[in-house]
């Protein structure tokens, strides 16, 4: 009986050893996944199911181009607003910020521009977002969750398949997920909105990642002129019996627009310069043809583009 216990206590020794060693084999053959990928599109989701935040809020940052700062080379984040109720078309976006990886170190760090979530962290300088070369133990602290938890002591260190790869986890993807980020986004962490007026969302959640270009990623712009959209224009009256003309677009456009009238000889005597364009515009026609009968031709574009012409007789 003796020897049967000692003989399962060694075997559980071997087997335990020999697990620890396929793990520290796996980590050491584990190769480092960036960050910073031309390409990479984190979409990102606000809500919390509470009034008075029960509207979703989506939006996206995405990377996109290179740029050097202090001789270190960056790749450019865009942060991008979405439409709530389809999360892939795009209505604007900014420049949002830097990001690099350090992947012999195993550290990224970025350079927030307009972020609004990373509280404090710095703005305009470099800081480190997340670092992956840490153990059982170790204390982190990252400003990214420094207002939400403090320092946080590293309780776990996973690899797991995650959007395709095998991908170091700390914490059970709270706290920092290879290449991706967290479970609650790339710049965010814990719970607030990033609505100034917090009418939007209050916990912030990474609800899809791809890498590749917008079509490769099933984004599309709302704007017109990015992916050349029909917005669907349609003017009323027309025949124009009095001076009074609509003009009527079937989606938001955020593009500036011009609307010019021309006479029947090309002579412009109409312009109006709009920032954007909800759903409708009203105008009135120029004294000059108020009281004659012709026909107008109506223009809507820019420097760039023709959207919309069309043909009004005036009555």
């Amino acid at each position: 009986m003796k020897k049967k216990g000692t003989y399962s206590r060694a075997l559980m020794i071997a087997l335990c050893f020999i697990f620890f060693c396929n793990c520290q084999i796996f980590a050491q053959n584990h190769t480092y996944k960036p960050m910073a990928l031309e390409g990479a599109h984190w979409w990102v989701e606000n809500d919390y199911e509470q009034f008075p935040w029960t509207v979703f809020d989506h939006y996206q940052y995405v990377i996109r181009g290179d740029s050097v700062v202090n001789n270190i080379p960056y790749k450019k984040v865009f942060y991008r607003d979405l439409q709530d109720n389809y999360p892939y078309y795009i209505e604007n976006e900014i420049l949002a910020g830097m990001i690099r990886d350090d992947t012999i170190n195993q550290k990224v760090y970025v350079i927030d521009l307009s972020f609004n979530n990373l509280f404090s962290c710095p703005k305009n300088e470099e800081f480190l977002l997340y670092n992956f070369d840490v153990s059982l133990g170790d204390t982190l602290n990252w400003c990214l969750f420094l207002d939400y938890w403090g320092s946080i002591t590293v309780s776990s260190v996973e690899y797991e398949l995650i959007y395709g790869v095998e991908r170091k986890v700390v914490n059970n993807v709270w706290v920092g997920i290879e290449g991706i980020g967290s479970y609650f986004g790339i710049f965010e962490f814990g719970m607030g909105s990033k609505n100034a007026d917090y009418s939007k969302g209050w916990s912030y959640q990474l609800i899809d990642y791809c890498l590749g270009t917008d079509q490769e990623c099933g984004c599309q712009w709302v704007g017109i002129e990015e992916k050349n959209i029909n917005p669907g224009f349609k003017v009323y009256p027309n025949p124009v019996t009095s001076n009074t003309i609509t003009l009527v677009s079937q989606i938001k456009i955020t593009d500036p627009l011009d609307i010019k009238l021309y006479d029947i000889n090309g002579r412009e005597f109409y312009k109006k310069h709009i920032n954007s364009f909800k759903h409708e515009f009203t105008f009135q026609i120029p004294d000059c043809l108020s009281n004659s009968t012709s026909t107008v031709l109506l223009w809507v574009g820019n420097n760039r583009q023709l959207f919309f012409k069309k043909l009004i007789i005036k009555q």
